[in-house]
């Protein structure tokens, strides 16, 4: 990935993590609309479907602004491309997207990792690591 791309998916996460935690309240549909590909509108889900789905992202925007909302700062958190990790901090991640993950280092150094690809946050914070070792892998929870 270039440089280019790698800044554009940076500023993409540094407006994000702006608006659902500095803010008091964010809009979900304008977060959903700017910075998601999650569309309740799009596809072939059924009203209900579509709004227990807006209504999860919901939760989850406000379950990180309570996790992460007094760490955060403009100054002190970093946005580290997961290439630039530790081995440590590296969550055994699918190969193909791992040019597109980075992690939020908070000043208290908690981490939260985010797959994004070009100006779309594919999926945050959640995530499930199976096994261990050269076995290990690990899939973020979307919508």
């Amino acid at each position: 990935m270039g440089f280019a791309q790698e800044a554009k998916e940076m500023a993409t996460i540094t407006s994000f993590l702006n608006e659902v935690l500095t803010n008091n309240s964010f809009d979900t549909n304008k977060i959903m609309v700017k910075h998601t590909d999650f569309q309740p509108a799009s596809g072939n889900l059924d009203t209900k479907q579509r709004r227990k789905r807006k209504k999860m992202l919901k939760k989850h925007l406000d379950e990180i602004k309570r996790k992460y909302g007094v760490l955060y700062d403009t100054i002190n958190t970093k946005i580290i491309p997961y290439n630039q990790l530790n081995p440590q901090q590296q969550i055994p991640f699918d190969t193909h997207i791992q040019d597109h993950i980075y992690a939020v280092v908070f000043s208290s150094g908690q981490l939260m990792y985010m797959y994004v690809d070009g100006q779309s946050i594919k999926a945050f914070d959640l995530f499930i690591q199976k096994g261990t070792g050269k076995t290990a892998s690990a899939y973020f929870l979307t919508y």
